[in-house]
């Protein structure tokens, strides 16, 4: 105990030491002191105020001098003045007021803290508290593409461009893009890269997405427009934004095969499998005029075959000479004003004559030559306002078949019954006579008939009934059919449903080729369906519905007395769409009841899923089938073989013109394959047609099929191929080629004239980039003008250049625009030129190189003025060149008063400013001349005026408020010194005093080209200036015998001279010109 004593005064100085070194750093009356804020947490918008007040209070008992500090985040900005030391009495308490901005900037991720320290007068810490600070969140994001139009220059297929994707906002946001390019375009990201879909951008930051365009279209054109939209969203907001991107070539020289030639002739040879030799062939067709009423067509075509060589048996022949309505022929014709009437081997004549204003007779005779086959027919045909009817009768003997027909046929078009309603019909009336073996006749009607009726704007009904007699030839032949279609559309004409029924029957029987008639065959077939259609939608076109279809046919059994009964019910959804403009497809899909008895009953209940589909892009496609159950196919002919059907088909075709057209391809192709019978197919059928040069063509074609079968165990395979090779010619006169042997080439060279001769030397580069529209004004051949417009715009290449070719000949307008800023070359006439084309030529066209002029604006003010009126800053004052041709050029100053400006060298020019310094300042000299290649230094000297002092009458203050006038200064109010946009060379505000017109002397023995003539030297000179603003320079004469004045743009030696340059003032549009000869 008595240890443990002893050690205690060490532990109080220890605590002792401590406790003094505390009061040390912390004064005692620090532990008094309360720091309270109103508001500990503040939720406020970015960018606005924020009002707080701190309580400082004293609970010690002796006065206490304290010194506030405010510390803030970085960027925040205190509104209230700086706080000084001030005392606090004992337990008394003061309040600090805190005004606070917070930046726009700031984020509303981040929470923010304002601390309050106190310090003594001797900057001792005390005590601190603080309060925290939110910001609401607010999205404010943009998408900025380039602002100008892109460009494909001559030579290049891709260019690079880049989108700015910023956030204003103060909360990161989450921006989704959906960049769709036209069809001509495909975009990636630089280097190939996918494009992100969507960016993640943190407050007041942006991000570059580096894109590379390319142009695919597969057509060649010398000008295009594209478009890449931009769509981009993110919380509630959208954006869109589109990119145009123009594409140019340096050439116009289209490549076009006439392919209306009206003559061609084909020779080759063709072969096949198991054939050694070649086998020749010829096709010849064509047509020509004769005048304007007749003409003669011909066509023929022999193939040699291997065992027989008739030349009649092997061709196909027709040959035609028409004059107006009549008609002459010999060779393979036929005729549809009766029935079996065609000849292979006749002589044909035809002719049809106008009998009255409505009626008219036509006819039709041939006569075999080597077949005995006659045939004739006579029609009458009645036409009246929207009425077209027309009868015939015809008779044919067919003496190598040995069958005679008579026929009767009616025709009627839709004739109105009723508003609304409308009906047609056809009859027929067929009698044949057989003697080739056992004698026999045919014979029968039949008839047509539709009905059509629009009951309202929005319900259609058609009617159609079909009959064939029992014993009339033909396929018409025992055929009843009704069949009708309703469509009721809904409040959109897009959308409707189509209700339709058929009910279709069939008994028909065959003869022998002995002539006996055959059993009967009865065939029947029912179908109803009700299918909702919308075409509304430009991507999805779609109909889709239930159906049902009942089939039964009854056949005789080949060598027996029996009959084969096949009957099946169809229960289907059947469906077909158009998506977008390449893919269409139809879906059928139910299930079948079938029964079936040939011998024995066979009952069967069968699922049935059918798809037809067809896909193409551009010249190019692909057809795509799968069958499963019974066939899809409806109708009277079916057949029970089917119902197992179990195959899939695929027929990739290409109908596609390559190389500009020097290619013409065509390619059928089929591949098959029936799974129930292991059975499959290939069938290609390919052409190439390749343009060689003078209108001769080389045609490859052939067939080529294979098929594969697995049939009880064994394999059965075969192949078959045709292959046929030939040339071509094509010749003859046509609307294409008349106007070809007056088509031209000229070549346009932009290049820099740094000598400014005006011609290109060896040394003198082109200027690329630079537009050339070439408009044809008038024709060489003014029966041709209206039909051959020609607007061609081209952009120079590399170097300079521009070719226009198979262009007619005529008077043009060229317009050159540079797509980029040449800087110190400058293209001076700024106006459409007009050229002639009468030959193939070069045209150069010079940028003249520029000269700088140097000057300075001097502002001498008084003495003793007040220095707020003084102008000190010369910045941004319009300083404009202009010459006697009407061009100007301007430049600003800087804010000193100087400035430099570039225009054109060789040239004289007047410098001038305006007065933009009030009415208190004067410009003593303005239009300041500059000789241009080497101006002297221009100085505008502007002084103040003398002011003088007005004495006013003095007046009683008047208590009642006055409102004041304001003196408003001309100018352009800007919201943000950023958008103000300098212009370099806009055309001045300011009017440029004309300067007067030249008055010359006339010369005797000199011929004028004169525009007008004029007593009154004013009107004179109102002329020149109207003349000027068409770009036409003029010049006064006077003459010393008389007071008539002369407005003339030039005089020559020669009047063959004077003429030309009427001629072409003609051509621009002048045409009151005319030669005065001076004696």
């Amino acid at each position: 105990m008595a240890g443990k004593l002893k050690n205690k005064p060490k532990y109080y100085w220890y605590f002792t030491i401590m406790g003094l070194l505390y009061l040390i750093a912390n004064p005692v009356f620090s532990q008094n002191l309360e720091i309270n804020f109103v508001k500990n947490e503040i939720e406020q918008d970015a960018g606005s105020l924020i009002f707080n007040i701190a309580r400082v209070k004293n609970n010690s008992t002796t006065p206490v001098v304290i010194k506030p500090i405010v510390k803030l985040p970085d960027g925040w900005a205190m509104f209230n003045s700086s706080f000084k030391s001030f005392e606090i009495y004992p337990s008394d308490s003061i309040s600090l007021p805190l005004r606070v901005k917070i930046p726009n900037i700031a984020s509303s991720e981040n929470t923010f803290s304002i601390e309050l320290q106190l310090f003594t007068e001797d900057n001792q810490y005390l005590k601190s508290s603080s309060f925290n600070i939110k910001t609401k969140a607010f999205h404010n994001w943009d998408v900025k593409g380039p602002q100008n139009r892109i460009y494909f220059y001559p030579g290049t297929d891709r260019v690079d461009f880049d989108l700015k994707i910023s956030n204003f906002g103060n909360v990161t946001d989450t921006i989704y893009l959906d960049i769709v390019p036209d069809k001509k375009i495909r975009l990636s990201g630089r280097n190939e890269s996918d494009i992100p879909a969507y960016i993640i951008l943190r407050p007041r930051r942006d991000t570059i997405l580096n894109l590379t365009a390319m142009y695919t279209y597969s057509e060649d054109r010398i000008f295009d427009v594209s478009k890449i939209q931009i769509y981009a969203s993110a919380n509630d907001k959208k954006i869109y934004r589109a990119v145009l991107l123009e594409k140019y070539t340096d050439n116009y020289n289209p490549f076009e095969i006439d392919r209306t030639l009206p003559h061609q002739a084909e020779l080759g040879f063709r072969s096949f499998n198991n054939n050694d030799e070649l086998l020749p062939f010829i096709k010849t067709s064509g047509k020509s005029d004769i005048n304007e009423n007749s003409d003669f067509k011909y066509n023929f075509t022999y193939y040699d075959l291997t065992q027989t060589e008739d030349v009649i048996a092997n061709s196909y022949y027709n040959f035609l000479y028409r004059n107006k309505d009549l008609q002459i022929g010999l060779g393979a014709f036929s005729s549809m004003l009766g029935r079996n009437l065609y000849n292979r081997n006749s002589i044909m004549v035809a002719d049809k004559i106008k009998i009255s204003k409505t009626g008219s007779m036509e006819g039709f005779a041939s006569y075999g030559f080597i077949e005995p086959k006659v045939g004739a027919a006579v029609g009458y045909i009645y036409e009246k306002d929207d009425i077209n009817m027309s009868t015939s009768v015809s008779y044919d003997v067919d003496g190598l078949r040995k069958i005679n027909t008579a026929s009767f046929l009616y025709h009627s078009n839709k004739i109105s019954v009723a508003k609304n309603h409308d009906i047609s019909a056809v009859i027929y009336a067929y009698n044949e006579d057989h003697y080739f073996n056992n004698k026999y006749s045919l014979r029968g009607i039949a008839y047509d008939l539709t009905y059509y009726a629009r009951f309202s704007k929005n319900v259609i009904f058609q009617f159609t009934n079909n009959y064939g007699s029992p014993d009339i030839p033909g396929p018409q032949m025992g055929l009843l059919n009704f069949s009708s279609k309703l469509q009721i559309a809904t409040n959109n004409k897009k959308r409707y449903f189509t209700f339709k029924y058929f009910n279709t029957r069939k008994n028909f029987y065959y003869m022998s080729y002995e002539g006996f008639k055959e059993p009967n065959i009865l065939l029947t077939d029912q179908y109803g369906s009700v299918l909702y259609n919308s075409y509304s939608s430009k991507v999805h076109r779609w109909s889709a519905g239930p159906s049902v279809e009942v089939y039964k046919s009854i056949k005789p059994i080949p060598n027996s007395s029996n009959s084969a009964i096949y009957q099946v019910r169809k229960y289907r959804m059947e469906y077909r769409s158009f998506i977008g403009r390449k893919l269409s497809l139809a879906l059928k899909a139910g299930i079948g009841d079938m029964y079936y008895n040939e011998g024995t009953d066979l009952t069967e209940m069968r699922y049935d899923f059918h798809l037809l589909g067809d896909y193409n892009f551009g010249g190019y496609g692909f057809r795509f089938a799968y069958d499963y159950g019974p066939m899809v196919n409806s109708g009277i002919y079916q057949f029970a073989i089917d119902v197992s059907n179990n195959s899939a088909n695929i027929s990739p075709y290409a109908i596609k013109q390559l190389f500009k057209g020097r290619v013409y391809l065509t390619l059928f192709a089929n591949l098959s394959y029936k799974f129930d019978m292991k059975y499959g197919s290939i069938n290609i059928n390919p052409k190439l047609e390749t343009y060689l040069f003078k209108d001769w063509y080389a045609v490859v074609g052939g067939t080529y099929s294979y098929i594969n079968q697995d049939y009880k165990g064994s394999n059965i395979s075969a192949n078959y191929y045709y292959a046929e090779f030939s040339i071509k010619k094509k010749w003859g006169k046509s609307d294409y080629k008349k106007w070809q042997k007056d088509l031209r080439r000229i070549k346009i060279v932009f290049f820099q004239d740094n000598n400014g001769n005006g011609k290109k030397d060896n040394f003198e580069a082109g200027v690329p980039n630079v537009k050339a529209r070439l408009l044809l004004v008038n024709s060489a051949d003014q029966s041709r003008n209206t039909k051959l417009p020609v607007d061609l715009t081209l952009l120079s290449n590399d170097k300079g250049n521009v070719v226009f070719s198979r262009i007619p000949m005529g008077f043009y307008e060229l317009s050159i625009t540079p797509l980029e800023d040449q800087r110190e070359y400058f293209y001076v006439s700024k106006t459409a030129e007009n050229i002639e084309v009468t030959k193939t030529d070069v045209l150069y066209i010079p940028f003249q190189k520029a000269s700088k002029i140097a000057g300075k604006i001097e502002v001498n003010q008084r003495k003793y003025g007040l220095d707020s009126e003084k102008i000190r800053d010369l910045a941004n004052i319009k300083v404009t060149a202009y010459n006697q041709d009407g061009h100007t050029y301007s430049a600003f100053t800087r804010s000193d008063g100087s400035f430099v400006l570039y225009a054109p060298a060789n040239n004289t020019y007047y410098l001038r400013i305006s007065n933009v310094f009030g009415e208190g300042f004067r410009i003593l000299q303005n239009d300041l001349r500059a000789e241009l290649p080497n101006p002297e230094y221009v100085v505008f000297k502007v002084v103040e005026k003398n002011r003088r002092i007005k004495f006013k009458q003095a007046k009683p203050v008047d208590s009642k408020k006055q409102p004041q006038k304001l003196k408003i200064l001309p100018g352009k109010i800007y919201k943000n010194e950023q958008e103000r946009l300098d212009e370099q060379s806009p055309i001045p505000e300011f009017n440029i005093k004309t300067k007067p017109a030249e008055e010359v002397i006339i010369e005797s023995g000199k011929y004028y080209v004169v525009v007008s003539k004029t007593n009154d030297y004013k009107a004179a000179q109102g002329i020149v200036k109207l003349m000027k603003e068409n770009g036409v320079l003029c010049r006064i004469g006077s003459q010393n015998d008389s007071d008539e004045l002369l407005i003339f743009t030039n005089f020559y030696s020669t009047k063959s001279e004077a003429k030309k340059e009427i001629k072409q003032l003609n051509a621009s549009g002048i045409k009151k010109v005319e030669v005065y000869e001076v004696k």
